[in-house]
This record gives C-alpha cells, sequence and structure tokens, in this order.
C-alpha cells in the first residue's frame, strides 16, 4: 500500500467518483470522496493534507459547470493543492466558449467562433453571414446544444430566444419524440 491520501470529488451525478474509487481501490490507495455539490464541501475537501484530488468535471448544466470551476479553482489555485486533472484542463472541458478564447489564446487553428453578450453584435453578424450557421449552447457534449441555423429567420429566432427566454437543449433520451426503441437501434 503506498502513502499517498487522495480525495475523490464527486460531481452532481450520483455515479461520478466510481471510476476513481475503483482506480485507488486497485492501486491499494487511501481515498476520501467529497461531494463538491454540499453545502460543506470546502471543510471536507480540506479537513485532511490530500496528495491530490482526482476530478470528474461537470457538464451537463451550466449552473454545475460554474460551480464545479468555481470550487475546484479555490483549492487547486487559492490552496494549491493539486489536482487531476488540472485546473485548466477542466476549465475547457465540455464549455465551448471558455476553449474558443483558449485556442484562440494558444494560436491553435480552430473553427472561427463568435460569442455574444451584446444582443444587437449578434443580430449585426446575423445581417452579414451566409447561411447556414451554427448556433450552440456553451455547455454540452456529444452534439448536445447544436443546432443548425438554415436561413436568417431561423438564426434571428434563434438569437432572441437566446437573450430572452434562453436556449434549451435536449438531455436524456428524448421520449417525448416517440419511437424509442427504433431510435434506440438506429442509435446502436
Amino acid at each position: 500500500m503506498t502513502d499517498y491520501f487522495f480525495c475523490i470529488l464527486k460531481n452532481e451525478d450520483s455515479d461520478s467518483h466510481v471510476e476513481w474509487e475503483n482506480a485507488c481501490k486497485k492501486f491499494d490507495v487511501k481515498y476520501d470522496i467529497v461531494d463538491l455539490t454540499s453545502e460543506r464541501w470546502y471543510e471536507e475537501a480540506t479537513k485532511r493534507d490530500y496528495d491530490c484530488y482526482l476530478l470528474r468535471p461537470s457538464g451537463r448544466l451550466s449552473v454545475y459547470k460554474q460551480m464545479y470551476d468555481e470550487r475546484i479553482y479555490i483549492i487547486g489555485k487559492v490552496l494549491g493543492k493539486m489536482l487531476y486533472p488540472s485546473y485548466e484542463e477542466v476549465i475547457i472541458h465540455e464549455n465551448k466558449k471558455m476553449l474558443a478564447y483558449w485556442l484562440k489564446a494558444k494560436g491553435i487553428p480552430h473553427i472561427e467562433t463568435h460569442i455574444f453578450y451584446k444582443k444587437d453584435e449578434a443580430v449585426d453578424f446575423l445581417n452579414n453571414s451566409d447561411y447556414p450557421i451554427v448556433g450552440k449552447t456553451s455547455i454540452g457534449s456529444s452534439g448536445e446544444g447544436v443546432f443548425f441555423l438554415q436561413n436568417k429567420k431561423q438564426a434571428l429566432d434563434y438569437v432572441k430566444k437566446a437573450f430572452t427566454v434562453g436556449i434549451r437543449r435536449r438531455v436524456g433520451p428524448g421520449l417525448r419524440q416517440g419511437k424509442f426503441i427504433e431510435r434506440g437501434f438506429k442509435w446502436i
């Protein structure tokens, strides 16, 4: 057995810690599991002098992604603790905006990306765009939150919705769409 003591940081998914837990058991490493979504996360995460914090970044809802990123910032950057993966890796995980900023800053070629916080800037962009274009929510994986906007009307409707009620992305199997079994076999 090693002398290492790890802290596994669980996210909002009930089984987000399981793979890290199995790895620690396999290699006979001591560990604690801390629920990073808990109100007492800080007290629990700092109760020992852990050698490393093992992470499973959040990526389903932006509220949990933001909470996760903020809390590991405190652990990794403010407290100076070792994180795996690193804070820099986690901050771009499942965050299309942050990834676009990071790729640009690093000079890494990538798809041209425009991020708008002002509706009038988004509308100006759309008025001068060729179609189709792709709209994306910031958080989402495996194509979740990706919208193909075929024309200016669709794009303007998308922007109007984004700056009022927000863009909802599909999460889960889409049971209301029907034909669940047929769609499942197609996916497989």
